[in-house]
């Protein structure tokens, strides 16, 4: 069979996202990726080890005008996404954006007002849905293994390292990031819409930073700090530099995650019912022992209930009881196996001129929904999607 010819990429955004997809595009020999941008040129050329046959380009506009590259992949920081997505789409390229689409509903809706005229592939970088795990409840959801489903109840509980971290970085400011939801929970969000099968009618919110909370404390960076605190920043991060590691403060990396000026909740309930009546649970709390996932679905003649890290469902249906069921899917890097499926689904897509599994008006149901749970927390009240303040 004659092999096809490689699909050639560019990587706009060179920080911690790139480094994560460095094993997704590793096992997929059809991809080339030839071209880096960042706006930091060091941040860029570190990782060319990681991209040998990559070279750095010099601005965003030549990747964009570079009639060489079939698609860009979009990896910089949330708030240029809608942007980039919309100039890369006018250019021609295919577009392989991170989550969320845009931070809010307006710029999203006119991304998608021109995938419409279109042909060209936009996927969002929803991971959770290209996860094992989650591909298979929602095949097994779709077969329907337990009925209609009624009910879905999930929680992220992120550890305390990962809870910190989002206390010190550029995502503490919601101007910047959209918030948690927005930024971080908007995957778990997308996996109940996705499992409910319709877009959200009305949801509630509840929730704050009653956690990283500064209290009696004014030191403002973990050097200056004599606590024995279980937060205190550990060295770690993927495009952390030995420079970095020996200079944090210098480099605000170690920000105390209680004192850091942030206006994000550290703890938020959503509860969202759907156009199909199936109701909804979304808990996050970033102060747990260790990060992980759990989920449970009730329907009319059964329940699915997994945990993502201990990668195996519960299944219970009436007519055959309980089995377990090992998600045995070997995982080749970050997101539980979910940016190997991604890549690959990106670039089939692409060559079969097919549907992404996750879609531009995916995305922006997602901002819908990150939005709206943002104003009912703030406001205290339920919140219609169709609401004219969404």
């Amino acid at each position: 069979m004659e092999q096809a010819t490689p699909l050639r990429m560019a990587i706009i955004g060179c920080g911690n996202r790139c480094k994560m997809y460095v094993g997704a595009f590793k096992a997929a020999p059809d991809i080339d990726v030839t071209m880096l941008y960042d706006s930091d040129s060091a941040r860029a050329r570190s990782h060319l080890p990681d991209y040998p046959g990559a070279r750095i380009a010099s601005g965003i506009r030549e990747v964009l005008d570079n009639p060489d590259l079939d698609a860009v992949v979009i990896a910089t920081p949330d708030g240029t996404h809608c942007a980039l997505a919309l100039e890369a789409l006018k250019v021609g390229k295919h577009v392989l954006v991170d989550k969320p689409l845009a931070l809010n509903p307006a710029e999203a809706r006119e991304v998608l007002a021109y995938t419409g005229q279109t042909e060209l592939v936009l996927q969002l970088a929803f991971t959770l849905r290209a996860s094992p795990f989650y591909r298979r409840i929602h095949s097994l959801v779709r077969e329907g293994t337990i009925g209609q489903v009624m009910g879905i109840e999930a929680a992220e509980h992120m550890g305390r390292d990962h809870g910190a971290s989002y206390m010190r970085r550029w995502q503490r400011n919601s101007a910047l990031s959209g918030g948690l939801l927005t930024n971080k929970c908007c995957h778990d969000l997308d996996i109940l819409y996705w499992l409910a099968g319709a877009p959200a009618r009305r949801l509630a919110s509840f929730g704050g930073r009653d956690f990283f909370n500064a209290g009696s404390r004014t030191v403002t960076h973990c050097s200056g700090c004599g606590e024995d605190c279980r937060f205190r920043y550990n060295g770690t991060g993927l495009n952390v530099t030995e420079e970095m590691k020996a200079n944090p403060t210098k480099y605000d990396l170690d920000l105390c995650a209680f004192t850091s000026n942030k206006d994000i909740v550290d703890n938020q309930v959503v509860i969202i019912e759907y156009e199909n009546k199936v109701r909804a649970t979304f808990t996050v709390q970033m102060f747990s022992d260790r990060s992980d996932r759990t989920i449970h679905i009730s329907g009319t003649k059964g329940f699915i209930r997994g945990t993502f890290m201990a990668d195996s469902l519960t299944v219970y249906t009436d007519a055959e009881g309980m089995r377990e069921i090992r998600i045995s899917e070997t995982s080749l890097g970050s997101h539980g196996g979910g940016d190997e499926f991604l890549v690959r689904n990106f670039a089939d897509s692409i060559r079969q001129v097919a549907a992404p599994l996750s879609c531009c008006a995916d995305g922006v149901e997602n901002v819908l929904t990150c939005t709206a749970a943002e104003i009912a927390r703030n406001q205290k009240r339920t919140v219609a999607l169709a609401d004219a303040s969404v």
